[in-house]
């Protein structure tokens, strides 16, 4: 009678699930990929996965972003970019957490960085590239387009859209504004916006010679524990 082994893997639940989604939209299950896996590194002696990043599939482009230009707040949309997972840290109790709707779109500004990075080590990506004092570009996730479509009706759209420009023109000129506070693992940054009556927010990513815009509104909408704004 051959003898087996039974492996148990503990996971975070955030990236279990977000694992299982994966491999049940590729029709896998987590059981399968680990035995096929464990199978091959017996049979061939090593251990069958690549070093370093992954290349994952293109999505359909159904959630591109768009180029920022610079003085024009509501921007075009960019081509397709590919998907890449973002893996939350663990937290600790002065730590702003991203709520499910930020991590998401944190998902899809990490795509858009890194694709870019790629395309600038490329060949093709020679119009990518950027000396160390130019201005840096700002993209935009689907989210944040969605987010900022609310300030159309809100009666604070002006100072809202000054604060934002204000804050563009630093980022974009590599300068670091005052009060910029890690997101998560610090990967993304929050800044606070200028703005009278309710708190508003920004959350982005800053790449090689770009910067992602990731969302906008409220600490609330933007943060799962927004309290640790107070502290």
């Amino acid at each position: 009678m051959q003898k087996t082994l039974t492996f148990t893997i503990t996971l975070d639940e955030i990236e279990a699930g977000k694992a299982a989604e994966v491999l049940a939209g590729a029709g896998l299950t987590p059981e399968g990929v680990i035995r096929q896996l464990l199978e091959r590194t017996a049979r061939e002696g090593v251990v069958p996965l690549r070093k370093g990043r992954a290349r994952p599939k293109r999505t359909d482009g159904g959630d591109a972003g768009a180029h920022f230009v610079q003085g024009d707040l509501f921007a075009r949309p960019d081509p397709a970019e590919p998907f890449y997972s973002f893996n939350p840290p663990a937290a600790k109790p002065e730590t702003l957490l991203p709520s499910l709707v930020t991590l998401r779109a944190l998902q899809d500004a990490q795509a858009k960085l890194r694709w870019r990075e790629r395309e600038r080590e490329s060949a093709d990506g020679s119009m990518l590239q950027s000396g160390p004092d130019a201005p840096l570009e700002l993209l935009e996730t689907k989210q944040f387009r969605f987010d900022k479509s609310l300030i159309v009706g809100d009666p604070r759209r002006s100072a809202i859209i000054a604060a934002l420009e204000a804050l563009f023109t630093e980022l974009t000129n590599r300068r670091v504004p005052e009060g910029l506070r890690p997101v998560g693992n610090g990967d993304s940054l929050y800044a606070v916006l200028d703005v009278e009556s309710a708190p508003l927010g920004l959350i982005l990513q800053i790449g090689g010679a770009e910067i992602c815009l990731v969302r906008y509104g409220t600490p609330e909408s933007l943060l799962e524990n927004p309290h640790v704004l107070e502290h």
